[in-house]
């Protein structure tokens, strides 16, 4: 796996990274908490693989389900002897990394995004998701479990809602980062096993099948028509941004052996997340023992 802190939008967060390795080496129990929301959930198992493979003593402290807490109320944390990690993906985006004595406070990451060869620069934001898998791979870099979840380590940034306003630069750098490294496989949607349709109101389903058997004789010209016409009655129902869209029809990330893509399986996982506090608790944590122990939900 390449180091996701040499992407230029998670460098500066170099030396905050090596202080939280240091913090969680040094302390006696790791107090691991998040939300029992997907969001969370996603999170927490990036860590606590790496914990796992380190024997590093750790206890999980899965909090209320982000709807299940009053807006006006704030988490409440638990009480620990020795270092609390608490993946916070709802808050509002700022440090990413905020240290304490005995804690760690882990939250979107508010950074300035630049491409390669390009002088225009862009304000992200970078998820918790993103964050705990660099952290977890800093901390033990020959995880087998860090590295089965690889490929989830852009998730938080998928679910995030920002691309359904503009163009997310933060995905576009995962995504082509893990599939440069071989973590993922961009591909059209032909190309895809079973995909998840739910979110592109309007696509001619009896097209995209006929698509998919003709894909593999089409060459590059015909294939960017054919993407073009799929995508035309989607674009004008207009249900999800014109940037959602290109990813659901140009760019799926390919996560798993079977072919199936990361934006169905997170639909899927999604749709069928409980709602009621210690239900969903329940649901989030038997979701993460099997995260940890497969890399697949």
């Amino acid at each position: 796996m390449r180091d996701l802190l040499s992407l230029p939008m998670l460098s500066s967060l170099e030396e905050q990274i090596k202080r939280c390795n240091a913090l969680i080496n040094a302390a006696k129990i790791v107090d691991l908490v998040a939300p029992s929301d997907l969001e969370g959930v996603l999170g927490l198992v990036q860590i606590e693989s790496a914990l796992i493979d380190e024997k590093i003593s750790y206890r999980r402290r899965l909090l209320l389900a982000r709807r299940d807490v009053p807006r006006d109320e704030v988490d409440l944390l638990p009480d620990t002897d020795g270092l609390l990690i608490h993946i916070d993906p709802f808050a509002q985006p700022g440090d990413g990394l905020s240290l304490g004595k005995n804690s760690i406070h882990i939250t979107p990451f508010a950074t300035i995004i630049e491409f390669e060869g390009s002088a225009t620069s862009h304000q992200g934001v970078v998820d918790c998701v993103a964050l705990c898998a660099a952290l977890a791979n800093r901390l033990c870099t020959s995880s087998p479990r860090v590295r089965r979840l690889r490929p989830l380590s852009m998730a938080g940034q998928w679910l995030r809602d920002s691309l359904d306003a503009t163009y997310d630069p933060a995905l576009t750098l995962l995504r082509n980062h893990l599939d440069e490294e071989g973590s993922i496989q961009v591909v059209a949607l032909p190309e895809v096993t079973n995909p998840d349709l739910s979110s592109l109101d309007g696509i001619a389903e009896r097209m995209l099948k006929r698509l998919v058997k003709s894909w593999p004789e089409m060459d590059f010209d015909q294939r960017s028509q054919a993407l073009s016409e799929l995508a035309l009655p989607v674009l004008r129902e207009a249900k999800i941004s014109t940037p959602r869209v290109e990813e659901l029809i140009w760019k799926r990330a390919i996560i798993a052996e079977n072919g199936r893509d990361l934006a169905s399986v997170l639909n899927e996982v999604r749709g069928e997340w409980p709602e009621g506090g210690d239900k969903t608790r329940v649901h989030a944590s038997e979701i993460s023992d099997r995260l940890i122990s497969t890399g697949i939900f």
